[in-house]
């Protein structure tokens, strides 16, 4: 019987080694999988933490394609702000799906 081959690296084990998710990250992907659109405070508080946007860096990094679109808006002070909302696009979806998310 033949030995097989493990010197070369399987096709699928760049996407394996991605696919390591911390639980904030898990959270994310599955609250986006639901197709949301999620605020800057949403993924606050799904994630658990005070800086979003890092977490969001991060599933970016592990080849997560999302966008944040800025939104006009006036606070509840009457201050006009531009509070970020966060959508995937594009191939975020089929990452989402090779993940177990979608």
């Amino acid at each position: 019987m033949k030995t097989p081959d493990n010197s070369k690296p399987l096709p699928s084990a760049p996407k394996q080694r991605d696919f390591k998710l911390t639980h904030r990250q898990r959270r994310l992907c599955e609250a986006f999988a639901t197709g949301r659109k999620l605020w800057r405070e949403d993924v606050d508080r799904i994630a658990g933490v005070s800086n979003g946007p890092e977490v969001m860096r991060q599933l970016k990094d592990k080849g997560l394609a999302w966008q944040c679109d800025r939104i006009k808006k006036i606070d509840r002070d009457g201050n006009p702000c531009e509070p970020g909302i966060y959508s995937i696009v594009g191939s975020g979806w089929e990452t989402l799906q090779t993940w177990g998310f979608a």
